[in-house]
């Protein structure tokens, strides 16, 4: 297993620190998200992101995304929550690599 750190880029030109792969397989890979609710890390702050791949058929790969531990955030993790599950949340990054998946 390789480690490295994940990184979100904001405003196309910052680039943010977020954590790094706890478990990388084929089908499998868990993040130590180390991300504050004011997008700051701390090395110390940790929730998981779970990312599975399933196939289901020939071209078709359903990607399931999991992000745990969100009672961490305490009273922040309802506002937390609410966007994450936006419409810029991680559904709109989970559709950015779909598209990307499916190009030629």
């Amino acid at each position: 297993m390789r480690r490295g750190r994940t990184c979100s880029t904001c405003s196309s030109t910052v680039s943010i620190a977020g954590g790094h792969a706890v478990i990388t397989s084929a089908r499998h890979i868990v993040l130590a998200w180390q991300l504050r609710i004011d997008w700051s890390f701390d090395p110390d702050f940790v929730t998981e992101v779970e990312v599975t791949f399933a196939e289901e058929g020939p071209n078709v790969t359903v990607v399931t995304l999991e992000h745990r531990d969100l009672d961490k955030y305490g009273v922040g993790a309802d506002t937390l929550r609410e966007g994450i599950d936006s419409p810029e949340g991680w559904g709109a990054i989970m559709a950015n690599f779909a598209a990307e998946a499916a190009k030629p």
